[in-house]
């Protein structure tokens, strides 16, 4: 079934699109291009469709997952069903159940559609010198990808600066 994994990534747009406002809304009819378009919906209806979505996956609909992944799903959704069950809306969560709902709805495409590289992970940081919250957004791939950059930068930077360790090791 190639839909779930299309159905899920909708799932993403609604629940994002869900924190600007938790109004329903559709599209409307006609919209030009074959692609379905994602429609504004309220915490009840998203917990249906993790619902239906818990189904698919135990009817191994996406793809047959491995026993780890089946219970890293279920963490994920239990997680996920937890958090939303203490809210009415969107607009009533704050900015950090709101970045955890993303984080846990992420996670669970990551499980069902088995691409974990894509997967988006959102962090709260506070800015240098300020105390103001910004919720940075990266893929597991860019957070891996910037790490390495920076680990090569450390080598390269402190190769020459940093004492040889006893018995001539002196670094990487």
């Amino acid at each position: 079934m190639r839909t779930l994994p299309k159905a899920l990534s909708v799932a993403t747009a609604l629940l994002l699109a869900g924190c600007a406002s938790s109004l329903e809304t559709t599209t409307p009819p006609g919209a030009g291009n074959d692609e379905q378009q994602p429609v504004l919906v309220g915490i009840p209806a998203y917990r249906e469709f993790l619902t239906r979505l818990d189904q698919a996956v135990a009817r191994g609909a996406a793809r047959p997952l491995e026993a780890k992944e089946r219970q890293s799903y279920r963490s994920a959704s239990d997680r996920l069903d937890t958090l939303l069950a203490r809210h009415e809306s969107i607009d009533d969560m704050s900015q950090r159940d709101r970045v955890d709902a993303f984080n846990l709805h992420q996670e669970l495409q990551a499980i069902v559609v088995g691409n974990y590289d894509d997967q988006i992970i959102c962090r709260i940081d506070r800015a240098a010198g300020t105390n103001f919250p910004i919720t940075q957004c990266r893929s597991v791939a860019e957070r891996r990808r910037l790490r390495e950059l920076t680990q090569d930068w450390k080598r390269s930077t402190f190769r020459g600066i940093m004492p040889s360790a006893p018995g001539g090791g002196g670094g990487p």
